[in-house]
C-alpha cells in the first residue's frame, strides 16, 4: 500500500471518528437534558467535560498532521521521467561531410535529435556531434578536446565556418545554374532536379 492510499485512508478514519464523536455529543446533550429534569446534571459535567475536551483536541491535532502531511505530499510528487519508445525504430543521426548546400539539413536535424534535447548531457552530445561530422566539417572540431565544457564550443565553431548566409546561397545558386537541362519532360527528371 502506498503513502497516498495510508493518508486516505487516516483521513477517512479522522471523519469516521468526528462523526461518532458528533454523535456522541448529541446523545451526551440528550442524557444530560434528562439529568437536568431529574437535578443531577452536575455530578455528570464534571466528569464528561475533560474526557470530551481531550477527545475534541485529538481530533483537531489528527486533523492538523493530516494536512501538513498532505501539503508535503503534494510538494514531493514525483517528476514524471521521460520513457523511451522502444515500439519506434531507431532514428539514425543525419551526417555532415562539409558540403555547404547540407549544412541547413544537417543543423536543423541534429539540433532537433540532440542539441535541444535537454536530457542528453553535453559530453554525450560532443560525442554524438563528432560521430556524424566527416571530412572537412570533422577537420573544424578535430582540434577540439573532448569534454562537457567544450560541446558549446564546436559547436559555435561549426556556425561560424558553415552558417555564412552568403556562401549558402552561392553554393545554392551555384547548384541550380549547373544543373544539366531536362532531356525529357518526366517525373523522375523532375525529381532528380
Amino acid at each position: 500500500m502506498s503513502d497516498p492510499e495510508k493518508l486516505e485512508q487516516l483521513s477517512a478514519s479522522v471523519k469516521r471518528l468526528d462523526n461518532l464523536f458528533s454523535r456522541f455529543q448529541a446523545e451526551q446533550t440528550v442524557i444530560i437534558n434528562s439529568l437536568v429534569i431529574v437535578s443531577r446534571s452536575d455530578e455528570y459535567e464534571s466528569v464528561d467535560s475533560p474526557v470530551t475536551d481531550t477527545v475534541k483536541a485529538v481530533i483537531d491535532e489528527i486533523y492538523k498532521i493530516v494536512d501538513r502531511v498532505s501539503e508535503a505530499t503534494v510538494a514531493i510528487q514525483p517528476v514524471p521521467i521521460r520513457q523511451s519508445f522502444s515500439a519506434l525504430p531507431k532514428i539514425n543521426l543525419p551526417s555532415f561531410n562539409g558540403s555547404i548546400v547540407n549544412w541547413c539539413a544537417f543543423r536543423d536535424s541534429f539540433k532537433s535529435f540532440v542539441h535541444d534535447d535537454t536530457n542528453v548531457d553535453n559530453i554525450h552530445k560532443f560525442q554524438l556531434l563528432s560521430q556524424s561530422l566527416t571530412g572537412s566539417a570533422l577537420s573544424v572540431i578535430k582540434s577540439i578536446p573532448l569534454s562537457a565544457s567544450n560541446y558549446n564550443v564546436a559547436w559555435a565553431a561549426l556556425t561560424d565556418r558553415f552558417e555564412n548566409k552568403r556562401l549558402l546561397a552561392t553554393a545554392h545558386l551555384d547548384k541550380l545554374f549547373t544543373f544539366k537541362p531536362m532531356a525529357q519532360e518526366s517525373v523522375p527528371t523532375l525529381i532528380a532536379f
